[in-house]
């Protein structure tokens, strides 16, 4: 072999020496990890008499790897407030009803009450002069304790009621009839596919880092309860969390209980964002956004998952010993039964406090496990509601209404 041909095949083999380990590096999280598309298994508590059965499909982000981001708490702006204004009702001439004499209309109002003055809050009202029904409200509440301040409250919200039927909707998703989810609604004049994409047109003023993740139904309720009686309406519900980095902050049907944590030394808890708003007769009528958060420096550029074959050996020890407690012993042949049953297995990401640093919250992947709650007093059976959330990278158990 002359010289030159060696040359060139000791570069072919360089290259490829080179280009291999990049192409194994683009292999996606599902195939790293060995998760399939659908998931079926049984599992039971020793007594036999808890039952978890997971039939479910197992959704993965389509990315290749998954960083874990430093989450801080931040409030709600005045320039958001006026922001959903101008979205929701353009050309109208907002009103502010809480300004101060020394507050500039773009200022948000301090408050501070309470015995030492251990609640905190700043705080902008707005209102149309005429028709007296629509409002916006924006708030940052803190419950001040002896080790650090909570957030027991951050909400920016508008509603607007019909003066003729009083009617008007709360964006309530966590309850929501499973039924509707994903359905039209007969008696609105929008399919649900036209009305989804309303809201996303909406959200790509208001918050265009958000992703739509779930539409139901919700009912109207009235100020008058007559009124209630003669107009019963129903209306689209949407719900939306962030993509960072082409991975979905995952929305569960819970909340983390900031205010427990205000006699803990700890970081502020980030709480769950979530962004919900109705659709009614082609209107948006009503907005909430709650407990935003922002996400900081990446803390690990790509986290290295647990296999799910070993996630799955997790939830099947843990889970039936979860929902155990409310096992009754049949012994009248009564049929009553306990358990699970699984229907989605999700990755996504969620806020859990670092172990080591309760100074520090974390945008960690996590794993959720939703379906049904089968209990013997009456089944459990709202749209996203986890079961079980296990930390995707150690296989930590984790209580979603506290976030570690």
């Amino acid at each position: 072999m002359e010289v030159k041909d060696m040359k060139r095949l000791l570069s072919l083999v360089l290259m490829c020496c080179i280009l291999l380990p990049l192409c194994a590096g683009a292999e996606t999280i599902r195939n790293q990890i060995s998760a399939p598309d659908t998931y079926q298994n049984t599992f039971q508590s020793n007594s036999g008499r808890t039952l978890v059965e997971v039939n479910a499909s197992v959704y993965v982000p389509e990315v290749e790897s998954i960083p874990i981001y430093a989450v801080t708490v931040r409030d709600f702006t005045a320039e958001e407030g006026w922001r959903l204004a101008q979205l929701t009702e353009p050309g109208q001439e907002w009103q502010r009803w809480d300004r101060k004499s020394d507050i500039a209309e773009d200022d948000l109002c301090h408050n501070r009450y309470g015995v030492g003055g251990q609640f905190e809050s700043t705080e902008m009202n707005l209102g149309l002069p005429a028709p007296a029904n629509t409002y916006i409200s924006l708030i940052n509440s803190y419950l001040v304790g002896v080790f650090n301040r909570q957030p027991s409250g951050r909400e920016l919200k508008y509603r607007s009621h019909d003066p003729e039927t009083q009617m008007f909707f709360q964006p309530a998703i966590a309850v929501a009839d499973p039924d509707t989810v994903g359905k039209s609604i007969s008696g609105q004049p929008l399919a649900v596919d036209e009305a989804a994409d309303m809201a996303n047109a909406f959200m790509a003023e208001m918050a265009p880092d958000y992703a739509m993740r779930i539409t139901a139904a919700t009912h109207g309720e009235s100020i008058s309860n007559t009124r209630a009686q003669e107009h019963q309406a129903t209306a689209y519900v949407f719900g939306y969390t962030r993509d960072v980095g082409g991975v979905p902050i995952t929305y569960v049907s819970h909340e983390i209980t900031e205010a427990d944590f205000v006699d803990t030394p700890m970081a502020p808890a980030p709480g769950q964002e979530l962004i919900s708003l109705v659709i009614h007769d082609k209107k948006i009528v009503s907005f909430l956004w709650k407990d935003p958060y922002q996400i900081g420096e990446v803390v690990q550029p790509s986290a290295a998952l647990l296999p799910f074959e070993q996630i799955m050996r997790i939830f099947g020890s843990v889970a039936p010993l979860s929902v155990q407690r409310t096992e009754i012993e049949d012994r009248q042949g009564s049929g009553d039964e306990n358990g699970m049953k699984i229907s989605e297995i999700r990755l996504g990401y969620m806020p859990v406090l670092k172990k080591d640093d309760p100074n520090q919250w974390e945008l960690r992947p996590v794993w959720d496990f939703m379906g049904v709650r089968i209990h013997p007093l009456g089944n459990i059976d709202w749209p996203c509601y986890s079961l079980l959330t296990i930390d995707a990278v150690d296989g930590t158990i984790i209580d979603r209404n506290y976030g570690y």
